[in-house]
């Protein structure tokens, strides 16, 4: 063989190296997974947009927002939507109720839950669909109770 077809035959050799590498590399980027990013933003907004909404909806207790009834309960749950139930009471009932017509709707597993932090103390309220997998994402509402001592906070979480 000559030089030249020997220097050709080396390029040849070198172009299907090269093609084959790129063959692994474009079939590696295909078969990795996606990125949870989408994932992990839907569920963070879902949260944040739901309590959102819940807190500014109007109840059928003593034509009160759910932020009232919860700043109400937080001090101690004065109000009296029936006879025989509180704002405490009717938040976690009507809560369940909400979230899962909501979430549940939507095949989402949900957490939640009320804290009354004063001083040393805390209380809680639990609205629970019992999630069967890991936590995903966390929205949390503090909601002062001004003058009253303490902070509420209302915590949804979305599971993966």
């Amino acid at each position: 063989m000559k030089k030249a077809q020997m220097e050709i035959m080396g390029l040849a050799i070198i172009v299907v190296l090269l093609s084959v590498g790129m063959l692994f590399a474009v079939s590696y980027m295909v078969r990795r997974p996606q990125s949870d990013i989408k994932k992990t933003y839907t569920y963070s907004e879902t949260a944040s947009n739901l309590l959102g909404a819940v807190l500014k909806t109007s109840s059928d207790c003593s034509q009160t927002t759910f932020s009232e009834l919860f700043y109400d309960c937080g001090r101690g749950g004065i109000l009296r939507c029936t006879e025989d139930q509180n704002s405490c009471e009717y938040l976690e009932e009507n809560m369940q109720k909400i979230l899962d017509a909501t979430l549940k709707n939507i095949k989402y597993e949900f957490k939640a839950d009320v804290t009354l932090t004063a001083g040393e103390s805390e209380s809680k309220i639990l609205i629970n669909n019992d999630c069967t997998t890991k936590f995903g994402q966390v929205k949390m509402y503090p909601l002062p109770l001004h003058p009253y001592p303490g902070t509420l906070f209302i915590t949804l979480r979305i599971c993966q």
